[in-house]
């Protein structure tokens, strides 16, 4: 490979950034932080004499749609509410069959 050749190589690799470089600048300056989806964490702790548990999960926010937003997360933490309830449940009555052994 001659010496000419190499350093059009490296021009065209050069443009080839620079021109990604630009394209990443115009279109993440363009970018709405407000439409930007979010994901928080949120938490449940409970140490009681029978049982523990630490749980997080997650929250979102900043959809395009707000009703889907809601829907979400309302059923997220509707299945962990029903997943804790149902474990401090199964723990009291196994509590209860322990006591009596």
């Amino acid at each position: 490979m001659t010496e000419h050749t190499k350093e059009n190589i490296l021009i065209v690799f050069a443009l080839a950034v620079l021109v990604t470089l630009g394209w990443i600048g115009v279109y993440g300056q363009n970018e709405n932080p407000a439409r930007i989806p979010t994901i928080e964490t949120t938490a449940m702790k409970s140490n009681d004499a029978t049982y523990s548990f630490d749980i997080e999960y997650p929250s979102f926010g900043n959809l395009k749609n707000k009703d889907i937003e809601k829907d979400l997360n309302e059923k997220i933490k509707s299945y962990i509410k029903e997943t804790v309830d149902s474990f401090k449940q199964e723990t009291a009555e196994n509590v209860l069959i322990f006591k009596d052994l």
